[in-house]
């Protein structure tokens, strides 16, 4: 009975990542939110570990035994005990875990996917993130940093009001070496590395490719005659008439109360534009209920969050097209 339980969840589990892959609108997703209603009528998402559990108490104590020095046992027998038990314990803790990530899995897939779908945005798996970054790092300045493993992660496509627009986010590492001295004088040297992450939305627009902000891509400094705008925003550009012209009172308003957002903003000749966001700009980072409490996880589903910051980027582009 508890194996057909765990046969039938994973098989629905693996239905689950299909349908969420499959989605193309919301009516889909209400479709499936519709199959995992009928689901938890009959089955909790929670597998039954029971055996796991038991085992994985089991291996511990037997594994302790060889540590236990009351125990008299030969050497050789306490050493298979530590192995025995210590791997028995070990793999059934990590069955227990992998049953839970698969479940977390599977539901965080389907409501990243209903918070895209929202959004306008489609994930795409089709490209080289290797190959795409090299493309980009030739391009703007934010895709020049880290010492390894460069390359864009993830990326989303998407339109809004005719204008094409892509997400990206760009994962990098950071490497850093050091050299410790112990209390014998002796010197070691130790590497660091951390993962980090930049992003961004890509756009083309139309001669829109005189000006930067944050980013060094031209050699002429611009100031407004707003000092809170100048604290946010430094302004570069290849004409200082031209960013006056752009940056009228209006325009400089509008980027210090709506657009303070901008980590930076580059340009391309061919006016290609890279607008540096933070995370909460993609699906990817949304805080996801959990598949394991059905109906709260239904609610969020059939309501996903919205991605606040990239609507508000999205607004950004219509108010530079239309002020340029």
């Amino acid at each position: 009975m508890h194996k057909n339980r765990n046969a039938r969840l994973n098989a629905h589990l693996g239905e689950l990542n299909a349908w969420a892959l499959a989605a193309k609108n919301l009516n889909d997703i209400q479709e499936t939110a519709e199959r995992i209603r009928r689901f938890a009528r009959s089955q909790r998402y929670v597998h039954n570990n029971l055996f796991l559990w038991f085992f994985t108490v089991l291996g511990s104590i037997v594994c302790l035994l060889g540590f236990w020095p009351q125990f008299h046992v030969s050497p050789d027998t306490r050493l298979i005990l530590k192995i025995i038990g210590g791997f028995t314990a070990l793999g059934c803790a990590f069955g227990i875990y992998w049953r839970y990530a698969k479940v977390k899995q599977a539901g965080d897939k389907l409501y990243i996917r209903a918070v895209a779908i929202a959004a306008g945005v489609t994930r795409d798996y089709s490209y080289d993130p290797k190959a795409l970054w090299y493309e980009l790092k030739d391009r703007f300045h934010m895709f020049n940093d880290g010492d390894e493993g460069q390359k864009i992660s993830t990326r989303y496509t998407g339109n809004d009001q005719g204008i094409d627009f892509e997400l990206v986010e760009f994962r990098y590492v950071d490497v850093r070496r050091y050299t410790t001295t112990d209390g014998k004088g002796r010197t070691r040297t130790k590497t660091q590395k951390t993962t980090k992450y930049k992003y961004a939305m890509l756009v083309q627009m139309s001669e829109f490719n005189f000006l930067s902000i944050n980013v060094p891509r031209f050699s002429q400094a611009w100031d407004s005659a707003s000092h809170s705008f100048n604290s946010k925003f430094k302004v570069r550009c290849a004409s200082e008439i031209k960013a006056a012209k752009f940056f009228d009172p209006k325009v400089v308003l509008a980027f210090t109360d709506q657009f303070a957002f901008i980590k930076s903003l580059d340009v391309t000749p061919m006016s290609r534009v890279c607008i540096e966001l933070s995370h909460e700009v993609m699906p990817t980072k949304v805080s996801t209920p959990s598949l394991r409490e059905p109906d709260t996880y239904l609610a969020r589903l059939v309501a996903p969050s919205k991605l606040v910051l990239l609507e508000r980027a999205k607004a950004l582009i219509h108010f530079i097209n239309e002020n340029k």
